[in-house]
């Protein structure tokens, strides 16, 4: 199958190429998942998330269309409506909770795809998948050669309600627990960085492999859910119930086996003393099922299917 996707956030638009590809984790995702089934991958730009990079043409299998803050759609809308390409484009809305100026792509033959899917608009929930590039190395037999009851809370932006509730309620139980922003430098960004939308860093994953349980909340960006690195990551799941955070979430874990779960700030301590207490029990099991339903080839396995292409 030959793929054709529109990166109007490129960094080449604005003169600036120290800032990689300019894909969204959600893009770059899918891209990731297709080149790995063995699809084709054309973008109208040379960047690394392109193998190839080509003039648009009205005969590729598929066109992906990335959500941008920074231009305007309409006139990649207008070409693929001339061209009749809208009913074979996958609109991705990688962005959080709210529509923008692109809403109207709704009420296109284009299949829209949202990294969360709040309310009852017509749109396809696509999360993150697991990138390859996060997979570390097994750190021993059963994933527990760590150090301490250290949890992970670190979240990129203070947009979560009850962040701090959270951490001071770890704290005073004597829990270590890292938090803040864990970022790699600009001079330490490697192309791991960029291929992943900015999702990988090397600093906050080193610092993720002497931690035991990760505790995921809602926020914004990539703290909007962290299953993907901490199932990848041989690090327990503490996270709220999937069906609360994201609707129509595919083939979600159960808790108590794959994570395990809390439904309040009052029960997160509990929660993550339960991970503790069972880690060697829930890591295997919880990596196993992650890797089998939550990498990036499934969520373009998932793209595919819903637009008739699988």
């Amino acid at each position: 199958m030959n793929v054709f996707v529109f990166n109007p956030d490129h960094p080449m638009a604005r003169g600036d190429m120290s800032r990689g590809s300019g894909y969204c984790g959600l893009t770059a995702c899918v891209l990731e998942g297709l080149q790995q089934l063995g699809h084709r991958v054309t973008s109208w730009h040379v960047g690394i998330n392109a193998p190839d990079a080509g003039p648009f043409r009205a005969d590729f299998d598929l066109y992906l269309v990335q959500r941008s803050n920074l231009f305007s759609q309409t006139q990649v809308l207008r070409l693929l409506e001339r061209d009749g390409c809208l009913p074979r484009t996958a609109f991705l809305d990688g962005h959080d909770w709210a529509f923008g100026p692109e809403f109207h792509w709704l009420h296109t033959p284009a299949t829209y795809f949202k990294k969360e899917n709040f309310g009852d608009f017509p749109v396809h929930t696509l999360p993150f998948g697991i990138s390859d590039a996060v997979l570390p190395e097994r750190y021993g037999a059963d994933g527990t050669a760590r150090g301490g009851a250290r949890v992970m809370f670190a979240l990129r932006y203070e947009t979560h309600r009850d962040q701090r509730r959270i951490i001071s309620s770890l704290q005073e139980t004597g829990i270590e627990c890292l938090t803040g922003r864990i970022e790699d430098p600009t001079e330490r960004r490697d192309v791991r960085y960029w291929l992943t939308g900015g999702r990988y860093n090397r600093t906050y994953y080193d610092a993720l492999r002497g931690c035991r349980v990760g505790l995921a909340a809602e926020g914004a960006a990539v703290d909007t859910l962290r299953y993907w690195e901490f199932a990848a990551s041989f690090v327990a799941l503490v996270a709220p119930r999937v069906e609360t955070v994201i609707r129509d979430f595919p083939d979600p874990p159960s808790p108590g086996k794959h994570y395990v779960a809390y439904d309040g700030v009052e029960s997160v301590v509990p929660a993550v003393r339960q991970a503790l207490e069972r880690c060697e029990e829930i890591v295997p099991q919880q990596r196993e099922f992650f890797l089998a339903h939550h990498r990036c080839r499934h969520r373009a396995l998932r793209l595919l299917s819903i637009m008739g292409m699988a």
